[in-house]
């Protein structure tokens, strides 16, 4: 029996008592607060553009960027310090996603894939927050069917850390890259 057939025997009264529980759990659902960030909450950002030399390794322990141009085997390495907020937008990010949870080794399954692109774009993010740590490495080389929402997801966390150190002034003193991706 569907929620049609459901409400079409319930009364009028009846039937606003089942929405207005219904909206009174998503509500409470959604205001379930997400685990606070701990003090300790830092992450390693891998990003290699293309080929085996990382274009960026982000360490917000340390506060470092290290930088290889693509085309390039000399790294350059900066003082880069995320702010708060930039903290907390990862944070609550990752936590959104269920970053914790991913496997090591984010591989998509084959009745997920539709197709591969190339060149490829490879990840590894490391993340410590309180007593939680997970490393997670992915080559995102596959397009995947809609409903594959977990590459999407963590295709956003690693696109919202690379948005993220674009958008800071320091990045403007590095080299440009000596060759771009085929």
């Amino acid at each position: 029996m569907n929620v049609v057939a459901i409400t079409s025997k319930m009364s009028n009264y009846d039937t606003k008592i089942l929405l207005a529980i219904l909206a009174a759990s998503l509500i409470l659902v959604s205001c379930i607060p997400v685990a606070p960030r701990e003090d300790n909450f830092s992450f390693v950002y891998q990003y290699i553009a293309c080929g085996s030399v990382p274009f960026y390794i982000m360490d917000s322990t340390s506060g470092t960027l290290v930088h290889t141009p693509i085309g390039d085997t000399t790294s350059v390495t900066i003082p880069f310090r995320l702010t708060d907020d930039d903290l907390e937008t990862i944070y609550q990010k990752a936590m959104s996603i269920g970053f914790f949870d991913y496997p090591s080794d984010f591989v998509i399954p084959d009745d997920q894939a539709i197709g591969h692109q190339a060149p490829a774009s490879s990840y590894e993010l490391s993340m410590i927050n309180g007593e939680r740590a997970n490393i997670v490495t992915w080559t995102d080389d596959t397009m995947t069917k809609p409903s594959y929402a977990e590459a999407d997801k963590l295709r956003e966390l690693m696109d919202l850390i690379y948005k993220i150190i674009q958008s800071r002034p320091e990045i403007q003193q590095l080299p440009e890259p000596k060759a771009g991706c085929a």
